[in-house]
């Protein structure tokens, strides 16, 4: 009688365990379909092959661009707001007069928000964009220019 008692703790222990590793094993599946379909494929630190510009794209609402010595005035580093169109393939890209303001500020009336609107009113704007092999490319939907950023 014994022996029947010890047989079934070990087949409802056993079936535990098997419905328990199932659970978990569907739950990660589940996490990595999630993350494969949802994550921001621009989400990364981009360098522009042209210039020392810095793009780096963090999940949120938010790009930050570094651009490095710009006229012999320093690093310059601004925020622009980003939208990604997973499906359409584009990123949209906004400046603030809020944000070009506070660098302005920062400059201590070396550059002048105008100036901070010149150098990045070129950004501003809605890309087609296409990643291979950690190299993307950004084209300007109305002119077709092109920008091509390296991972780093």
């Amino acid at each position: 009688m014994n022996l029947v008692q010890d047989e079934e703790r070990k087949n409802v222990f056993w079936k535990a365990l098997i419905a328990v590793s199932s659970v978990l094993l569907i739950i990660i599946a589940a996490y990595f379909v999630y993350q494969l379909f949802t994550a921001n494929p621009l989400e990364g630190t981009w360098v522009y092959e042209d210039s020392d510009l810095q793009m780096t794209i963090k999940d949120g609402q938010t790009a930050e661009f570094v651009l490095e010595e710009y006229a012999e005035k320093g690093t310059m580093t601004i925020n622009m707001y980003y939208k990604v169109d997973v499906d359409q393939k584009t990123l949209s890209l906004y400046l603030s007069d809020d944000e070009a303001a506070r660098i302005a500020k920062n400059t201590d009336g070396e550059v002048s928000v105008e100036e901070v609107r010149l150098i990045f009113d070129s950004l501003e704007g809605t890309y087609d964009y296409n990643i291979e092999q950690n190299q993307l490319t950004l084209t300007e939907r109305e002119y077709g220019e092109q920008m091509i950023f390296d991972k780093r």
